[in-house]
């Protein structure tokens, strides 16, 4: 792509990829767990109506959406989450981001270790023998396990490889946070909202 002139405005598809990336993990959340409803409602739920699924398929792209507008409003919103894993990633403190945020965002990552990973990684392949043996007994179900055995298998790889690369720098700066809070005035701790909804 040629470089842009002086007065020239960014191509249309710049800016629409800086609106539409923030929606990519809420609708591709969303996304998974209806192809898992809809993967294994009729093995485990056979007897259910269409309305039914249509009703389970709805509620679990819904619960994908919540959780990850939760996981981003509980930091202080979408800029604050990604200045957050850029800042763990050996980018810049985020300096508009409160103390007590980072702890809330720093804190689940400190427990992610590589016995924990390997574990969910051990408990995946359990799953993975349970779908290989209904397979073979040919159960209605087999589905089922197969889908667990992926999240729990994809979620201790995820913690495995993070705790091996980043672990270390986690546990420093949560513990750098932690220090912090325990020094600072209450001013500097609070979350914005907080200090609004007391004055």
């Amino acid at each position: 792509m040629p470089p842009l002139m002086p007065g020239d405005s960014p191509p249309v598809r710049s800016r629409l990829s800086l609106w539409a990336h923030p929606w990519l993990q809420p609708i591709g959340l969303a996304g998974v767990l209806v192809v898992a409803w809809l993967g294994t409602n009729r093995a485990l739920f056979p007897h259910l109506s269409f309305a039914a699924v249509v009703i389970g398929a709805a509620v679990s792209a819904a619960l994908g959406v919540a959780l990850i507008l939760w996981t981003w409003l509980r930091v202080g919103g979408y800029t604050a989450y990604r200045s957050l894993q850029r800042w763990v990633r050996d980018g810049p403190a985020p300096a508009s981001v409160p103390l007590m945020a980072r702890r809330r965002f720093l804190s689940p990552m400190a427990d992610f270790g590589s016995a924990t990973g390997w574990g969910w990684v051990a408990l995946g392949a359990l799953w993975t023998l349970i779908g290989v043996t209904d397979a073979i007994r040919s159960r209605p179900a087999a589905l089922a396990p197969f889908l667990a055995a992926a999240i729990w298998g994809g979620q201790g790889l995820y913690r495995v490889a993070f705790a091996r690369r980043w672990g270390r720098r986690v546990t420093a700066l949560y513990n750098a946070t932690v220090s912090e809070i325990a020094s600072g005035t209450p001013e500097d701790l609070d979350d914005p909202e907080d200090r609004r909804q007391r004055t």
